[in-house]
This record gives structure tokens, C-alpha cells and sequence, in this order.
């Protein structure tokens, strides 16, 4: 019984190793694809960036590298950069034209945490040494209702958009909003 026992054993491995010599050039043509890892697609072109400051500031969009500011962007705003320099300021072409500090922009893709808004002031202080004039329309061509002085308050309506911010008081109409900072408590 022993030698049947041996005889089938060696019968099954003879088997095996048949079938292993005849399957291993099949599998030598034909490999399993190993997978690979691939990127996951954005909807967001790679020169899309999103604004990450805190909610109730501005990032300053400005002439030139630490130049003129020419406009300003809020929290989550969406630009289009169009390359990183080696100072840290990055040029940008959407929604306007300028530059950015590159620390206040993460990737259009990136998840934002979520955190409860704080309720800011809607008064805003006159920064500019000649005052300013209030517009009838967000535009340098509107009519002109007014002028503001420097260091006078005004009450902004909310965060306005492309740099023109909608004002209440001391008149209704439209103030750039480069010119303005948060009142002092």
C-alpha cells in the first residue's frame, strides 16, 4: 500500500510539473498587467490656484513684485497663475492682471477644512492720503456722487468684486477697495 501510495504521489507531482512547464511560456507572452498608478484627473487646469486667506482680509494683487496694489482678491477667489518666480511673487492673469504673494495660494483641487465664520464689522477706514471718490457703478468711468477723506468711516455692503466694494455710508455707490481698512475696535 505504501508504493501505491508513493506511485499516486509521484504520479501528481509528475502531473503538476507537466502542467507548470506547459502554462509558464503562455504566461511569459502574455503577463498579468501589474497596476499602475495613475494621477487622478482634475477638472482644474494646473495654472489654477485658489486664494487661502483668513475670511475677513484681502490678498493684495498688485503692479509688480511688492509694487502698487492694483486690486484685491477674498478667501477661496480663484486666479490663474501663469509661473512661480523665485521671490515668491507669482504672476497672475485672472481675474486680472498683477501679482501675488505665492504663500496665499493652494491648488484649485485642494480640499478646504471647512470652519465656522466669524462675523466681521461691515465698517471700513478711508487709507489714502487725498481721500477717494465714491462711484454711481464699480467703475472708473461712473458718475462721481462723492469724495471720502481719509480716515473716515464708511459701511460696506459685503466684499464687492473685481477690487470695487459696494458702500452705504455716508453714501450709497461703489469705493476701490484697495484704499480701505478695517476700523479700529
Amino acid at each position: 500500500m505504501i508504493k501505491n501510495y508513493d506511485r499516486r504521489s509521484i504520479s501528481i507531482a509528475l502531473a503538476a510539473s507537466l502542467s507548470l512547464f506547459s502554462i509558464a511560456p503562455a504566461m511569459a507572452q502574455n503577463p498579468k498587467p501589474i497596476p499602475q498608478r495613475t494621477p487622478v484627473s482634475s477638472n482644474q487646469p494646473e495654472s489654477c490656484r485658489r486664494v487661502n486667506i483668513s475670511e475677513n482680509s484681502y490678498l493684495n494683487v498688485r503692479l509688480r513684485p511688492g509694487g502698487k496694489v492694483v486690486g484685491t482678491l477674498s478667501d477661496r477667489d480663484l486666479v490663474t497663475i501663469e509661473e512661480r518666480t523665485e521671490d515668491g511673487w507669482i504672476p497672475i492673469s485672472s481675474p486680472f492682471s498683477g501679482y501675488v504673494y505665492g504663500d496665499y495660494l493652494t491648488f484649485c483641487d485642494t480640499p478646504l477644512i471647512e470652519t465656522t465664520p466669524i462675523v466681521a464689522s461691515s465698517c471700513r477706514q478711508v487709507s489714502a492720503a487725498e481721500g477717494m471718490e465714491v462711484y454711481q457703478r464699480p467703475s472708473l468711468n461712473g458718475d462721481i456722487l462723492g469724495r471720502v477723506v481719509d480716515g473716515q468711516e464708511v459701511t460696506i455692503v459685503d466684499r464687492g468684486e473685481n477690487g470695487w466694494v459696494p458702500i452705504s455710508e455716508p453714501v450709497n455707490g461703489y469705493i476701490l477697495g484697495v484704499g480701505l481698512v478695517f476700523c479700529p475696535e
